[in-house]
C-alpha cells in the first residue's frame, strides 16, 4: 500500500520530534535512560520565557466587541476588535495597562493608571468609538488613590468607586457618572469592598466582616443603618459572594465552607437567612462558580477529583461546551460571555497543552482560536500526567500526580519528588513548566497532596496542624515508597525539590531522613520556623494567624521547643547528600536569613552546598534571566546526582 504524502510528512515530523533538532545535550547516564527514546531537549529558555503575547481577553456585555492587553512597542496596551467586521483598534493611552474592565454600556473600557507615585492611582475611561482620543481621567485629583471600582449592569452609565478624596487616610464610596465624571458620595469609611454585596443598580445588600477569629456575612436591614447576621465562618473559612443581585431579589450566590467541611456552591436568602446547597462534594472544594452576570442565574461549578470536573445547572450550556471542546480530560474556564450567553470566551488546556483561548459561538457551534500558547507546539513530545492515590502509613488516603517522561517505559526511573508550597495549597492536573522541564530531562515527577493541603475540605487541612516535619513529611516519604513499590522509581536516585514550604520539606527530607534522597533543592525555604513566624510582616495578620494555628507561637516556651525540633536548621549537621539552596534577596515573605543560617551551619561543618542568591527577586523567581539561570543550575545539579540529561554548556 502506498503511503500518502501527508502520512509520510507526519511520520517524518514525529521522528524529528523524537530524535533531532533540539538543544545540544549531555546525554543521560542513568541506566533506565540510556536506551530510552527521549524526545528532543527543550531549552530552559524556551520553557521558562515563552508565553502569550496577548492576554486578559474580555467580551463586551452586548457581545459585539472584544478587548485585550497586548505589548505594543514595549508598552502594555489596550486593543479592541469589532466582531461584526473584524475591525481592530489600538487605544491611545500614555500609561501602561495591566488590567481593565468593560463598562456596562459595552462601549467604554475602564482601567487603572498611576499618576506619579504608587499611591496616586487613578481610574481612566477609554472610548472604543474614539480609540485615538486619550482616555478620560475620571478621578483627576492630586494625591488621590483609587483602590476599587464596580460596574453596574442596572445603571450602565455609572460606576461605584472607592477612593480617599475627602480624607487621605480613609477611603469612601462614590458613584461616578461616566458621561460627566460627576461624583456623588455614597458611604464614608468604606472598608473591605471585596466583601460587600451589591445589587445591579448599586444598592448595598450585604457585607462580609472579617476579624482575627473569623467572619460574619450580614444583610442590610431595610430602613435602617443596622446589619443582621446571616452566616458565620471561623478563622481560615472562606466566603466568596457573587455580585450583581437583581433588584427586588434577596438571594445571593456564593462559594463558602462556613458551617461545613468543604467549599460548596450555595444560595443564601438575605431576608430569611435560609441556605440552599446548590452543589457540594464531600472532601473536595468547589473552585469555580459560573453565574450569568446579566440575569444572575447559576450556570455551573468546577471542582477537581484527580482531573478537573464540572457540574452544570444549565444543561444546554453543558451540551454546547462538550460538543465544541470534546471529551475530558480537559481543563477549561469561561473567561467572559455576552449577556445573551450566545458568545463565550473559553480558556482551555491539558497536562501537555499550556493553553488556548477560544471565542465560541453557541448558535453556530463553531469556535475561533484567538490565541494559542507557544508551548502548545511541543504537545506531542511533552509528558502525560496521571492522578494517583495511595494510603499513608496511618491509613489516610492521599492523592497526587505522577508524570512519566515521554519516550521511557516508566520503569525504575530517576525521580524528582516535587513538593508544593503553601502548604495550604494543592497540586492540580494541569500544564506545569517545572514538571515538563524535569520530565523532558528524563525524570519521573511525583507530586503529593499531603495532609494539610488545601482543596480537600477543612478536616483534611486540619490534619496538618502540628504536623510540620512529622506526618506531613511522612506522607511524602510514603509517596516515594509507593512509586518505588510500583516499579516507577529507582530508590537510589530520588531527589526532593520545592519552593517555600516545598523547600522546607526538601530540607527536612535531607536532615531527618538523610539516606532517603540522593539530592535536594530548597527554594526560598523557611529553615527556621520560629524565625519565619516572627518575621511575617505585621500587616499580614491573616497569614500570621494561620501559621500560629498550624505551627505554633515562638513566644510560647513549649511551642518554641517544638518549632526548634521541627526546623531543618536544627538538624543541618545531619545532611549527607548534595543540596542546592536558592533564595531571593528581596524576599519579605520568607526572610533570606533562613537560607543564610542554614548555609552557615553547613559550611561550619564543611558540608558541601550550592547557594544561589538572586539579588533582584522576592518570594518566587519571576524575571526571565533568573528563571533561565535557575533552570540551568537545576538541570546540571540533577544530571550530576540523578543521571538525567542536561543542555550542553556552551563555550564562552
Amino acid at each position: 500500500m502506498r503511503h500518502s504524502l501527508t502520512y509520510v510528512l507526519a511520520l517524518l515530523l514525529a521522528t524529528l520530534s523524537l530524535t533531532g533538532c533540539g538543544e545540544p545535550e549531555d546525554p543521560a547516564t542513568h541506566p533506565s535512560l540510556r536506551d530510552a527514546r527521549l524526545p528532543r531537549l527543550i531549552s530552559a529558555k524556551t520553557l521558562y520565557t515563552t508565553g502569550y503575547d496577548r492576554w486578559r481577553h474580555q467580551l463586551s456585555p452586548d457581545g459585539e466587541r472584544l478587548a485585550w492587553i497586548q505589548r505594543v512597542k514595549g508598552k502594555l496596551t489596550l486593543r479592541a476588535r469589532v466582531l461584526a467586521n473584524d475591525y481592530n483598534m489600538t487605544m491611545d493611552h500614555p500609561l501602561p495597562v495591566t488590567r481593565f474592565r468593560w463598562a456596562a454600556d459595552s462601549r467604554h473600557l475602564l482601567f487603572y493608571g498611576r499618576v506619579g507615585s504608587r499611591r496616586n492611582r487613578h481610574l481612566f475611561l477609554g472610548d472604543t468609538d474614539s480609540p485615538r482620543e486619550h482616555p478620560r481621567n475620571l478621578t483627576s485629583f492630586e494625591g488621590v488613590n483609587v483602590t476599587w471600582y464596580l460596574t453596574l449592569p442596572g445603571k450602565p452609565g455609572t460606576i461605584l468607586v472607592r477612593m480617599n478624596l475627602l480624607n487621605r487616610v480613609r477611603s469612601d464610596l462614590y458613584e461616578i457618572d461616566l458621561d460627566t465624571s460627576a461624583r456623588q458620595l455614597v458611604e464614608t469609611g468604606f472598608r473591605n469592598p471585596s466583601g460587600r454585596i451589591f445589587s445591579r443598580t448599586g444598592k448595598s445588600l450585604g457585607r462580609v466582616r472579617r476579624d482575627g477569629d473569623g467572619w460574619t456575612l450580614q444583610a442590610s436591614v431595610a430602613g435602617s443603618s443596622s446589619w443582621s447576621t446571616m452566616l458565620t465562618g471561623e478563622s481560615g473559612d472562606e466566603v466568596y459572594p457573587v455580585q450583581h443581585i437583581p433588584d427586588g431579589n434577596s438571594t445571593v450566590y456564593l462559594l463558602t465552607n462556613g458551617a461545613r467541611d468543604s467549599i460548596a456552591a450555595m444560595a443564601l436568602n438575605l431576608d430569611t437567612s435560609e441556605q440552599t446547597v446548590l452543589f457540594e462534594r464531600p472532601t473536595l472544594d468547589v473552585v469555580r462558580f459560573w453565574v450569568d452576570p446579566s440575569n444572575y442565574e447559576p450556570l455551573g461549578v468546577v471542582y477537581h477529583d484527580g482531573i478537573p470536573r464540572r457540574h452544570f445547572f444549565d444543561e444546554g450550556l453543558k451540551a454546547d461546551l462538550e460538543e465544541m471542546l470534546g471529551p475530558d480530560p480537559l481543563f477549561y474556564d469561561l473567561s467572559s460571555m455576552s449577556a445573551d450567553r450566545n458568545l463565550l470566551l473559553i480558556r482551555a488546556g491539558t497536562d501537555r497543552m499550556a493553553g488556548s483561548i477560544y471565542l465560541a459561538d453557541r448558535r453556530s457551534g463553531e469556535k475561533e482560536l484567538l490565541l494559542a500558547h507557544p508551548m502548545n507546539e511541543y504537545e506531542e513530545i511533552l509528558s502525560r500526567t496521571r492522578p494517583i492515590r495511595f494510603e499513608a502509613r496511618d491509613g489516610l488516603p492521599i492523592t497526587g500526580y505522577l508524570t512519566i517522561p515521554h519516550g521511557t517505559d516508566g520503569k525504575r526511573l530517576p525521580m524528582v519528588l516535587k513538593v508544593h508550597g503553601g502548604p495550604w495549597t494543592r497540586d492540580y492536573w494541569a500544564f506545569d513548566r517545572d514538571t515538563q522541564f524535569l520530565a523532558n530531562r528524563g525524570y519521573a515527577v511525583l507530586e503529593v497532596n499531603f495532609r494539610g493541603s488545601g482543596g480537600f475540605g477543612k478536616a483534611f487541612k486540619e490534619k496538618g496542624r502540628g504536623e510540620f516535619g512529622r506526618k506531613m513529611q511522612s506522607d511524602l516519604l510514603d509517596a516515594v515508597d509507593w512509586a518505588v513499590a510500583e516499579g516507577h522509581a529507582d530508590p537510589e536516585k530520588v531527589a526532593i525539590f520545592g519552593y517555600s514550604y516545598g523547600g522546607y520539606a526538601a530540607l527536612m527530607g535531607l536532615t531527618r531522613t538523610p539516606g532517603k534522597f540522593a539530592a535536594g533543592i530548597g527554594v526560598m525555604a523557611p529553615s527556621d520556623l520560629a524565625l519565619h513566624v516572627s518575621t511575617i510582616p505585621a500587616h499580614n495578620r491573616k497569614t500570621r494567624n494561620i501559621w500560629l494555628h498550624f505551627v505554633g507561637d515562638p513566644n510560647d516556651p513549649d511551642d518554641s521547643k517544638e518549632l526548634a525540633e521541627r526546623s531543618p536548621v536544627t538538624h543541618a549537621h545531619r545532611i549527607e547528600r548534595p543540596l542546592l539552596m536558592v533564595h531571593g534577596a528581596l524576599d519579605v515573605r520568607v526572610s533570606k536569613r533562613n537560607s543564610d543560617l542554614f548555609v552557615e551551619k553547613l559550611r561550619e561543618k564543611d558540608i558541601p552546598v550550592e547557594y544561589l542568591v538572586l539579588p533582584d527577586e522576592g518570594h518566587g523567581i519571576r524575571k526571565s534571566k533568573n528563571r533561565i539561570e535557575f533552570a540551568q543550575r537545576l538541570e546540571a545539579f540533577l544530571a550530576e546526582h540523578l543521571g538525567g540529561r542536561a543542555a550542553r554548556k556552551r563555550e564562552r
